[in-house]
């Protein structure tokens, strides 16, 4: 794939080499990248491998294929030898090289960050739960402040359906009307059913009484 766009992958690297990889990327006189961030994530109880989900904004149109083949990662003799003092044996997929992979590329950075974090709202609204959840302050950045300032654009994904589902409500249309615009998870049509049912008549948007009093149910 060539492309200028935001892309992301899931990297097995070690976590030095990948830090460093992404450094020499980000820098220099001509970077190839803008920036990016990253979490480390531990493997949840269908997977075996800890592993780094990334995404990052290429500074010029790139291949993502001559991208990956630069995060190619040798396995160490001292990571061969602990394996070997751990299990007593070597299997050819415990040589083989470390790397990331392929590209994809990503429409939504705010949904990269609530996934990145296993959000629970989140993964509610998309019908799915994980076993193991992040901090805001555990992805890591080649622009800290750029993260930052993205964090705090960053929509509750619960607190967006709700508020909408009051707006309309507000102008007029029944519950059975804003199940019809397909913006309603069908796991959620109960929750925001009981949301539509207890706002009470009058509320507006322009005074500022179309918001959830209290979302800590959510």
């Amino acid at each position: 794939m060539n492309t200028i766009s935001l892309v992301s992958s899931i990297s097995y690297n070690t976590p030095q080499f990948f830090a460093l990889k992404i450094e020499e990327l980000a820098s220099g006189e001509k970077p190839l990248i803008d920036w990016a961030h990253w979490i480390i994530h531990k493997p949840e109880s269908d997977e075996t491998k800890a592993h780094i989900h990334f995404v990052c904004k290429p500074s010029r149109r790139i291949d993502t294929n001559w991208l990956r083949k630069q995060f190619i990662e040798q396995v160490s003799p001292e990571a061969v030898q602990a394996l070997l003092k751990e299990r007593g044996n070597i299997t050819p997929n415990d040589i083989k090289p470390l790397g990331v992979l392929p590209f994809n590329k990503t429409n939504s950075i705010e949904d990269w960050l609530l996934y990145a974090i296993h959000d629970v709202k989140y993964l509610l609204k998309k019908g799915e739960s994980r076993e193991h959840h992040y901090e805001r302050s555990d992805v890591q950045s080649t622009e800290p402040d750029f993260l930052a300032e993205q964090w705090r654009g960053v929509v509750d994904p619960l607190s967006s359906i709700a508020n909408r589902v009051i707006e309309l409500r507000a102008i007029g249309n029944t519950f059975g009307e804003i199940l019809q615009t397909g913006m309603v998870p069908p796991n959620m049509v109960f929750m925001m059913k009981q949301v539509y049912e207890d706002v009470p008549d009058g509320v507006s948007r322009n005074g500022r009484k179309g918001h959830l009093p209290d979302s800590s149910f959510l």
